[in-house]
């Protein structure tokens, strides 16, 4: 009998995931400049959303739109509709892996429109982590769990 070897190979990962929401403003609503040293996918539900990147220009979403914005660049968001309600929902995150991080960056700073397949994989993305983000049955660690699964999912996803 010939002995046969496989290896698993080492995996190394520190994901970081923080500021998700699903979140329901007036239509005043101002987020003043913000910068962050991780990336921020932001989704409009209903209304629209202006997202102001500072020394680029401004990008309007509509339901179902989504934009990608990238580590360290200064960002402002504002209801676009001044008379009517908007919803959205947001994530953070950044990865150690460089080839993750530049892989994403080809991404950011665009509007990706609803009949694309980023806009429909990151809405569905967070809805899935906010579902179970309410999953009370779910411990700490197997939400952690489940929560990186759902986005190692989209990344997988969204880049073929």
């Amino acid at each position: 009998m010939e002995e046969q070897f496989t290896s698993i190979p080492v995996i190394e990962s520190n994901l970081y995931l923080f500021g998700g929401l699903q979140r329901t403003v007036s239509g005043e609503w101002t987020l003043s400049e913000q910068t962050h040293r991780a990336f921020e996918v932001i989704g409009v539900l209903e209304g629209s959303q202006a997202i102001e990147i500072k020394g680029v220009a401004t990008y309007v979403c509509h339901p179902g739109d989504v934009m990608i914005v990238a580590p360290g660049m200064t960002h402002a968001l504002h209801n676009n509709d001044r008379s009517e309600p908007m919803s959205y929902v947001t994530f953070r995150f950044n990865s150690g892996s460089l080839d993750l991080r530049m892989s994403i960056n080809k991404l950011t700073n665009q509007v990706f429109s609803r009949e694309t397949t980023v806009a429909q994989l990151a809405i569905s993305t967070v809805q899935q982590m906010l579902r179970d983000s309410r999953a009370v049955h779910l411990s700490r660690e197997r939400l952690k769990v489940k929560l990186q699964m759902s986005l190692l999912n989209f990344f997988r996803r969204s880049h073929g």
